[in-house]
Formats: structure tokens, C-alpha cells, sequence
């Protein structure tokens, strides 16, 4: 047989040949026409703007997204959501069922009943009522219990960066020392919903679990985990400090404080007034909310670098006045005014809902993460952002913050994304637990 192979007369080695050309022929067109594929499916232009006569983010504007995407079954309902926040949720809800549901369901499974769309519509109404029926102590869960698992992620962090010489054992370490099982997440939090669910239909229960498991705690929680969203975040907030204290006009500052005698006189006599009602509710002072440990203390270290200053805040901090008036501030301006706000959360929706399909129709294209020598860069360019930013609020005066702490805590961001995924669900299942205790 070999003597037949390199033979250059014989026929086997021309047949050989023209089946080799033919091959290699068939490998290169199916290469152009995947390419080809791959570059209509990537194509921008595909992804036609949702075109309404009303204005985006308007109230008709959106119930028209969502009643383009939901059979007509639901219209009715649609058209009686209120404004906030569910309207925003929905249509969000909505824009998921049609990138990762529609091209599915009804296609390459069959099916001509709206059944299933409007179970998914009833699963939201659902958790939206079983969260508005729950009484959360938002003082407990913001600065006592998301504050202590922060600071402990921070810490377990800086401990597997010193001692952990191989990065790809930083998360098993990091796992070890917070005792938490690697197969724990995502699905303790699914089976938290599911049981708040309540339901008995088989389809209902692998949807939420496909959906919760697999699409938002898997692929978009792995990509919304990059350091590098994280750090280019850091870097916005503080490039946007920046600019706007260089353009601070010194008359619109006074004029946020009161400009007369009696203006202070009402508000300190209004503090009085309800300091009476604070003294007979209060259970625990406020200044004892773990927050201001860790913020002092865990983040700052300012017991060590400037104990001076750092007995100056917790004696300001004991000051009874001082507890209400930080307490006032807490509940009226962050709770009410924010994380109740229904406005305030149908905003942050939309906000979400631009961003991950910004003409409302496809999802927007995924961001490449820079490597290398070109995400080393990014974090330079934002340690300097976060410095300047620093600078500009005299930190380093007040709290004695150095350069090399700011690049050190650029660093432990993007120690390991694994470690931060993890740090997001246990703050998901933090409260969830406020949410159904």
C-alpha cells in the first residue's frame, strides 16, 4: 500500500487529491456563509427602534411596548397597571419574554394558547404583591446586615489576596473561609421565590427556575460581576464629582442653607418638638448601626491613622440630637423618598430597561472586556478619577486617605469575579430573608 501512495503515476493519489481540494473547498463556504451569518445576525440594523407616536418612557408609550409584546388576552390588564413602578417592571418582564421566550415558545415548541405568557404576567403580579405586603426594617437591613456582609467580603478579599499566590484557587479560599458551599447560589434564592410562589404547575416551576438560574443569576449576573463595569462605574461617579465642583456657583450653595434667624429658629424648634416622640420610640440609638463602624472603621481605619479625629465623630456621634437628626435624614430622604418612591423605582426600571435594549426591541450588544495591558490601564486611569475626586472633597485632610489605598481597593475589586458574584447573592438572599420573615 505505500508504494501505491507515492506513486506519482498512480490514480489513488489524483483521486486523493481532488477529494482533499473538495473538502477543504466545502470547509471554506461553510466558514463565508457562518461568517456571513454571524455578521447579519451581529448587524446593528436589525435592531429596529420600537416606533410609537407617543413619547418614550411615557405612560402610553410604554403600555403600547408591552401590549406589542403580550397577547391580546392581557391588554386589558396591561391597560390597568398603574403608572409605578409595575408598568416599568412589566415592560421590562416583557422585552426578557420576547428575546428569550418568543423565539421559542410557539415555534420550536408548539403552542397557540396565551397560557403561558399570562402565567409569567401572573407570577409578577404576584411578587409585586407579596413585597408590598411585607413591613421591612430598613434601618436593620442597610446599615446593620448589607453593611456586615460587605465588610466581610472585603476582609475574606484581602485575606486570599495575601495569602493565595494562585488566582484560580482565590475562590475556593474564599468559599473556605466564609463557609459557604460553591453549589449554594443561585439556587437557594430560586427556591425562596418558588416557595413564595407557591405554585403547583411543572412548566411554572422550571420557567422561573430556568429563568432565575440560568438567564438573570447566571449569564446576566456573570456579566454585570465584570470588575471592569465596576470600576468604569467608580470612575464615572468620580469624574462626575469632579465636574461638577469645578462648576459650583457659591450663590446656589448659600442658598440651600436657610438665610435667615427664623428660618434655623423653625427647624431646630421642630427638632424639639419631635425629639420627644424619637426618645419614647427609640429602641437603639442610631449611631450604633453598624454602618458608621464600618465605614470609619473597616473602610477608613480611622481609629488607627487618626484617632484624634475618629474620637471627635463617635462624641459627636452620642450626641442625642445628633442620633435624631441623622435618623430624621435616614427615614424621610433615603427610605421614603427613594427606596419607597414609586417614581424613584419606576425611573430606576426604565433606566435598567434602556441600557440592556436600548431601542426596545433586541438586546444591545455585548461589551468586549479589555485584557492585559489594556484593562491595567482602565484601572490606572480610575484610581487617578478616584483620587482627584478625593482631592476635590479634601478626604485625604479629613480622613487621611493616601493614594495607595485607592489603588489597593481598585485591585481587590478585580481580585475575582467569581468572589463579587457570590458577595451579589448573598445580598439578594439578605433580603429576601427581611422580605419574607
Amino acid at each position: 500500500m505505500p508504494n501505491v501512495l507515492y506513486n506519482n503515476n498512480s490514480n489513488l493519489i489524483r483521486r486523493f487529491q481532488r477529494s482533499s481540494l473538495s473538502r477543504q473547498h466545502r470547509l471554506k463556504v461553510s466558514q463565508k456563509a457562518s461568517l456571513k451569518k454571524n455578521a447579519h445576525n451581529n448587524d446593528p440594523e436589525e435592531d429596529i427602534p420600537f416606533e410609537s407616536q407617543f413619547g418614550k418612557n411615557s405612560e402610553a408609550y410604554l403600555r403600547e411596548l408591552a401590549c406589542s409584546i403580550y397577547p391580546s388576552s392581557l391588554h386589558k390588564s396591561i391597560c390597568s397597571l398603574s403608572s409605578y413602578p409595575d408598568l416599568q417592571i412589566h415592560v421590562f418582564v416583557a422585552l426578557l419574554v420576547k428575546n428569550f421566550i418568543n423565539s421559542w415558545y410557539g415555534t420550536k415548541i408548539p403552542a397557540k394558547d396565551d397560557q403561558f405568557h399570562n402565567e409569567i404576567f401572573s407570577i409578577i403580579q404576584r411578587l409585586l404583591g407579596s413585597v408590598r405586603n411585607n413591613n421591612i426594617d430598613f434601618e436593620l437591613l442597610l446599615l446593620d446586615d448589607l453593611p456586615y456582609i460587605i465588610a466581610n467580603h472585603l476582609m475574606t478579599l484581602q485575606i486570599c489576596k495575601t495569602k493565595t499566590t494562585n488566582k484560580q484557587l482565590i475562590y475556593q479560599q474564599y468559599c473556605r473561609i466564609n463557609l459557604l458551599d460553591e453549589a449554594r447560589y443561585p439556587y437557594t434564592i430560586s427556591n425562596v421565590i418558588q416557595d413564595s410562589l407557591n405554585s403547583h404547575s411543572t412548566l411554572q416551576i422550571a420557567f422561573i427556575d430556568s429563568l432565575l438560574n440560568q438567564l438573570l443569576l447566571g449569564r446576566v449576573a456573570d456579566s454585570a460581576m465584570e470588575p471592569y463595569y465596576v470600576i468604569r462605574l467608580l470612575a464615572k461617579i468620580s469624574k462626575k464629582i469632579n465636574d461638577q465642583k469645578s462648576k459650583v456657583n457659591k450663590n446656589k450653595v448659600q442658598s440651600r442653607f436657610p438665610s435667615n434667624f427664623n428660618s434655623v429658629y423653625k427647624y431646630f424648634r421642630f427638632l424639639f418638638d419631635r425629639r420627644k416622640e424619637y426618645n419614647e420610640k427609640i429602641a437603639r440609638q442610631f449611631s450604633e448601626r453598624y454602618i458608621f463602624s464600618f465605614l470609619l472603621c473597616d473602610v477608613l481605619h480611622l481609629h488607627l491613622r487618626k484617632p484624634i479625629l475618629y474620637f471627635l465623630f463617635k462624641m459627636i456621634l452620642s450626641i442625642p440630637v445628633v442620633n435624631f437628626i441623622l435618623k430624621d435624614v435616614f427615614g424621610r430622604y433615603l427610605v421614603e423618598n427613594t427606596i419607597r418612591n414609586k417614581i424613584f423605582i419606576g425611573g430606576s426600571m426604565n433606566f435598567l430597561r434602556t441600557t440592556l435594549f436600548p431601542n426596545d426591541n433586541s438586546m444591545g450588544p455585548r461589551t468586549i472586556i479589555p485584557t492585559g495591558l489594556e484593562f491595567e490601564l482602565i484601572k490606572v486611569d480610575c484610581s487617578d478619577e478616584m483620587w482627584k475626586a478625593c482631592l476635590t472633597l479634601k478626604l485625604n485632610y479629613l480622613l487621611g486617605l493616601r493614594k495607595d489605598d485607592i489603588i489597593f481597593l481598585v485591585d481587590l475589586i478585580c481580585v475575582d469575579k467569581s468572589c463579587s458574584k457570590l458577595l451579589c447573592f448573598t445580598l439578594i438572599d439578605c433580603i429576601l430573608a427581611h422580605l419574607t420573615e
